[in-house]
């Protein structure tokens, strides 16, 4: 059905995200990154996304502490 192929799109497209995060560097493409993932967190948290992807969900973590992130982050449910 095409919510099946809907959620494995999400999970390639998260898991190629893991291999391209650096720690190192903070840019637009990280921003964006983060914003999307944060999205799944607060639109489809059932997705799983962070235990399949443990080191991209650590990332996710410690920036959206950065102040950007946090000061504009929607308010908890």
């Amino acid at each position: 059905n095409w919510t099946g192929r809907w959620r494995d799109a999400i999970g390639r497209g998260v898991a190629a995200l893991a291999e391209r995060v650096a720690p190192e560097l903070f840019d637009l493409g990280d921003i964006a990154t983060a914003v999307a993932l944060l999205y799944l967190d607060f639109r489809l948290p059932e997705l799983g996304w962070r235990e399949a992807n443990p080191a991209l969900a650590d990332w996710t973590g410690h920036v959206a502490r950065r102040p950007s992130l946090a000061e504009t982050a929607p308010p908890p449910a």
